[in-house]
């Protein structure tokens, strides 16, 4: 017994292949997620002088040297990122 012949239209073919090109782009897209993270905090100058253990002083130097991020205005106040921050001191 044979199998039977199945006639397909083309367009119904065209169809199915951008189908799978649609599905292989959106699993791209599912591996390559990542959740998003929540907004990082902002802290004032005390507490990122008390996370580091340094003084004003030597943290203002170390911003004019490049060793420190300068921070950005925040409503008028000076502050650095949290994440900025606590890799400066995962790198000491």
């Amino acid at each position: 017994m044979q199998a039977p012949f199945v006639v397909l239209d083309s367009s119904l073919v065209e169809k199915v292949d951008e189908l799978k090109r649609e599905i292989s782009e959106i699993k791209k897209l599912i591996v390559n997620f990542t959740p998003q993270e929540r907004p990082t905090r902002r802290l004032r100058l005390p507490e990122v002088l008390d996370r580091m253990g340094i003084s004003k002083t030597t943290w203002w130097d170390g911003i004019k040297a490049g060793r420190y991020p300068a921070g950005l205005k925040d409503r008028g106040v000076r502050v650095w990122r949290e994440d900025e921050i606590d890799e400066l001191i995962r790198m000491d």
